[in-house]
């Protein structure tokens, strides 16, 4: 069964590839960044990162919680 793409991996990764070319044009002198302009880029790649992160885990589904254990009719056991 083919599973669909992990959309936060691919965000991260695009958002780094962004970030590089970024940092190459300004080591070679074709554009001037500065951390006025830096910080906010940074600031937007990583709040896109975790937008993503939040949205692909709302599409997990009902049966896992946040430990990953699919839940059970059993009553939950008592502890003596």
């Amino acid at each position: 069964m083919k599973r669909p793409p992990n959309v936060t991996v691919l965000l991260t990764g695009l958002a780094v590839l962004a970030l590089g070319v970024l940092l190459v044009l300004d080591a070679d002198g074709t554009i001037d960044l500065r951390f006025a302009y830096m910080a906010p880029v940074l600031v937007g790649a990583f709040g896109a990162i975790l937008l993503a992160g939040g949205l692909a885990g709302r599409g997990r589904g009902a049966a896992e919680n946040m430990s990953g254990d699919v839940p059970t009719d059993e009553p939950p056991a008592r502890l003596p």
